[in-house]
């Protein structure tokens, strides 16, 4: 039963998470914007921002951008790195209610004008002996996420728009 339980969550976590980033990033576009929001096609990103260059041109400085454009591929399951080394280093082992708190944080302290979804599992291979059988899988019309399995932790990372 355990197992059956685990997998209703990652589910519905997963539902919650796309639901998140597709309401606050939409589906692909042609290229990104300044302080709008167009994770895909390549540019841009949600929670940009911009920086005024010439009156009426806005460009976005990518130092203060918690997302970062990423080619996508089918096997990327973290195209941000910055957020990878925050939520690797903010795991607590085995147990995904502290990791999240963790997490949450790290996020926070380093971008402090981003608000981000963290949800975390425990990914325990004992309730099946197979961690494959533990696998989220998701898609992502965008770059505005991160995935990080460390430690029997699964936890994602979900940058919100509103």
């Amino acid at each position: 039963m355990p197992s059956k339980l685990l997998q209703y969550i990652l589910l519905f976590t997963l539902i919650i998470s796309l639901i998140s980033l597709i309401e606050g990033c939409g589906f692909p576009s042609g290229g990104g914007g300044g302080g709008g929001c167009s994770c895909g096609g390549g540019g841009g990103g949600c929670g940009g921002g911009g920086v005024v260059v010439e009156e009426g041109v806005d460009v976005v400085d990518a130092r203060s951008a918690a997302v970062q454009p990423h080619y996508k591929t089918d096997d990327t399951p973290c195209p941000q790195a910055a957020w990878k080394q925050v939520i690797e280093e903010s795991i607590t082992d085995n147990d995904a209610i502290a990791s999240v708190n963790s997490i949450q944080t790290g996020l926070f302290r380093r971008y402090d004008d981003q608000r981000f979804l963290v949800v975390c599992a425990t990914a325990n291979e004992a309730k099946t002996g197979d961690a494959t059988a533990n696998k989220v899988h998701f898609s992502s019309s965008g770059d505005g996420y991160c995935n990080v399995v460390k430690n029997n932790v699964w936890c994602q990372a979900v940058a919100l728009s509103a």
